[in-house]
């Protein structure tokens, strides 16, 4: 069973290598060695990780028109999702582990980015620097499918832990700081 175990493990980092998925890479590299410590296969296993270029922290994609998309990277690790003070839905906290680093929209997707990948505006307080609104999960479906076709990327929503994961930006509480400074909320608006 070892054996199978290892080998589906090099199987799986070759594959990050292919996607140049370094920190994938890394991460199953440590679990090779912790299984295999003496193995002849870490040296290459080692070496195929190091040739993998580092992921850029930022990338900036034109998305038609010049309209750009600005991602950041967001790289794997763990966290306590959730809050005890929060509703029913929110609670217990527990820890959660991202796996794979993945690219997140800098910013809200603006009423520009919208109307460059789906021809429209929806929104009722328009500017094209605003972020767009009036939109349903289905259309953000329609949106994240015609900007696939584009082949500048793969794209899609983030999960609920991905989302919370970047929020929080390393942060333990409630809140990635005081919540009365950071923005309006029901109890100073």
């Amino acid at each position: 069973k070892k054996v199978a175990l290892v080998n589906l493990h090099i199987s799986r980092l070759k594959e990050d290598v292919e996607r140049k998925d370094k920190f994938a890479a890394q991460d199953r590299l440590a679990t090779i060695t912790e299984l295999i410590p003496a193995d002849s296969r870490l040296g290459e296993l080692y070496d195929l990780v190091r040739a993998v270029p580092e992921p850029k922290r930022t990338v900036k994609l034109n998305i038609g028109a010049g309209v750009m998309l600005d991602l950041v990277l967001i790289r794997p690790g763990k966290f306590r999702m959730g809050s005890e003070n929060g509703k029913s839905d929110e609670k217990p906290v527990h820890e959660v582990t991202i796996s794979r680093s993945f690219y997140l929209g800098k910013y809200e997707v603006t009423q520009a980015q919208w109307e460059a990948v789906m021809g429209s505006n929806p929104s009722g307080f328009k500017g094209a620097t605003l972020p767009v609104e009036q939109v349903s999960w289905e259309d953000c479906q329609e949106f994240i499918e015609k900007l696939n076709s584009k082949g500048i990327g793969t794209f899609r929503l983030p999960t609920e832990a991905e989302w919370e994961y970047a929020c929080r930006a390393g942060t333990t509480g409630d809140y990635a700081g005081n919540l009365d400074e950071m923005a309006w909320n029901e109890t100073n608006s």
